[in-house]
């Protein structure tokens, strides 16, 4: 890990909330060069003159030559920002400061820890930062430094293959934007991804009654049958109807043209995808938080005591617009995820459709809708995650997902793989555990609790795979269980389902128990 990040800087942002006491009045970036600051000359001048203030941190084993010379320059360059941390500060150590330009030893510049009393420092630290009075920097600021020639530094950003990847994902999400501008969010999904709403939601409705045939009642098994497939193959010629009219493609053929240009240059893959990711949550990020408080608040109102004070007529109109704030929510959700499900159906429905229209509907399209699985085992051995059960529909793209998993036999081989998925109650953050145990990108931010069950994988190292007896370790991420919008009945059976099919397919499973609570236990374990 040390040979890996030697050198590397590490950035993090801290964000005052809208509350009486803050830890910081101001939004902070905080820099962490890891390694020796002396090693790494280029980083530490480039930190030196982006820094309001900076912390340098010494052990006790005294400073060589070297480290002595950096520090004597930094010093020179940039005093009044410097603050030196010492565990010990001995007279060596007094004598090398005192030998520095423009040295300043008041406690303002020079802090020795104290002993064993960590939250005095770290107050220290706090009031250090606050007292701060230099100008601060902004983005466009950090940019500038970043260009200047005289660092050093070499800019993946001034590259062109960079440049080619934003341009492309510019057009995607101005296209989003500029389509929005009556009611931005509501309708997002409906008139973007359209195959993967009412066509597919009610295909997978009638799919899984012809399974049940819990509304048979007393009529015919197979004319109920043959009724169900009729409306399934309704459903699926409703998607192909939309994916053989060239008027009604144009947003999935740029999503299909970034797929091409990912296929004939393998290295825009990563840019292309993180870009798209990063700015299709920062269009949902505009409308989220407001959209999940107000569901938030019906939901208070719903599972509190205040609801007792409410007459039938009200507690209904409470319990709809719970329910309509939930779809809303739903609704104007939008990452990669929903992506990759639209493709799964533009693919699904062009197999299911005629061969006669098959060539139609390839000529709409910049690539052979039949390589679609091929890219998604791509990214899906590239690190990205994919959507095995849609949380939507409470459905398993089968076709699609079998395809998939084809090419991806055909590409890695018949590899061992070591299934690990994880299960607990809704909003007790299992995906930021998995993300942070295993290094992962599923999804994770304010009202966008995981739907329906992710797969992301994870090579093992070559040294440690006799020792493991598998090469790739497969993560799965599934949605919360006892969810709030569903009724007791609705949630047992949703519940079961969901912790069946989790379970089912893996070697382990995490129970993720938010605090020690006995109810909660003994409601998550017996699912398990």
């Amino acid at each position: 890990a040390r040979r890996l990040l030697d050198g590397t800087v590490e950035l993090s942002w801290f964000l005052p909330r809208k509350q009486p006491k803050n830890i910081f009045a101001n939004p902070i970036t905080f820099l962490n060069l890891r390694g020796n600051a002396a090693h790494h000359l280029k980083q530490l001048k480039f930190l030196r003159n982006v820094s309001n203030k900076i912390f340098l941190f010494f052990w006790s084993e005294g400073l060589s030559d070297n480290e002595i010379d950096s520090l004597k320059d930094l010093y020179d360059k940039a005093s009044d920002k410097i603050v030196c941390v010492f565990p010990i500060l001995t007279t060596e150590t007094k004598n090398i400061l005192k030998s520095c330009p423009n040295v300043k030893g008041d406690k303002q510049h020079v802090v020795v820890l104290g002993k064993g009393n960590l939250s005095k420092d770290i107050e220290n630290f706090r009031d250090l930062i606050n007292s701060q009075n230099t100008p601060a920097e902004n983005v466009a600021s950090l940019a500038t430094h970043a260009h200047d020639s005289d660092h050093g530094l070499e800019l993946d950003y001034d590259e062109s293959y960079f440049k080619e990847a934003e341009a492309e994902v510019d057009l995607i999400r101005k296209q989003i934007v500029s389509g929005n501008t009556k009611d931005p969010m509501r309708y997002i999904k409906e008139r973007y991804f359209p195959l993967q709403c009412k066509p597919w939601e009610d295909w997978s409705k009638f799919h899984t009654e012809s399974i049940r045939l819990k509304g048979r009642k007393d009529r015919n098994i197979e004319e109920y049958k043959s009724e169900l497939r009729d409306k399934m193959k309704a459903c699926r010629q409703s998607q192909v109807n939309h994916i053989i009219d060239k008027t009604k493609c144009d947003f999935i053929y740029e999503l299909l043209r970034i797929c091409y240009i990912s296929s004939v240059k393998p290295f825009h893959t990563e840019l292309l995808w993180n870009k798209l990711g990063l700015d299709l949550n920062a269009i949902c990020s505009e409308h989220m938080p407001t959209l999940y408080q107000k569901h938030k608040d019906i939901s208070d109102i719903l599972h509190t005591n205040l609801v007792d004070k409410l007459n039938e007529d009200e507690r209904r109109e409470i319990e709809k617009q719970y329910h309509e704030s939930g779809k809303n929510l739903s609704k104007s959700s939008l990452g990669i995820e929903h992506i990759i499900r639209e493709f799964s159906q533009v693919y699904e429905s062009f197999t299911q459709a005629p061969l006669d229209q098959r060539k139609s509907i390839n000529e709409n399209f910049p690539i052979d809708l039949a390589q679609l699985p091929i890219f998604t085992a791509n990214i899906l051995i590239q690190g990205y995650p994919i959507e095995i059960l849609d949380g939507d529909a409470s459905h398993v793209p089968t076709v699609w997902l079998s395809q998939v998993f084809h090419e991806l036999k055909a590409r890695l081989g018949n590899k061992c793989m070591y299934i690990v998925s994880i299960l607990g109650v809704q909003s007790s953050g299992k995906s930021t555990l998995l993300n942070t145990m295993f290094g992962l990108h599923f999804a994770v931010s304010a009202g966008r609790c995981t739907k329906g069950i992710f797969m992301q994988m994870i090579p093992v190292a070559a040294d440690v795979v006799d020792v493991l007896g598998y090469e790739y370790l497969v993560v799965l991420d599934t949605e919360g269980l006892r969810a709030p919008e569903l009724d007791n009945e609705t949630s047992r059976f949703h519940d079961n389902e969901l912790a069946t099919f989790a379970i089912g397919l893996s070697h382990l499973t995490i129970i993720n128990i938010m605090g020690e609570t006995p109810t909660e236990m003994q409601d998550i374990l017996p699912i398990a």
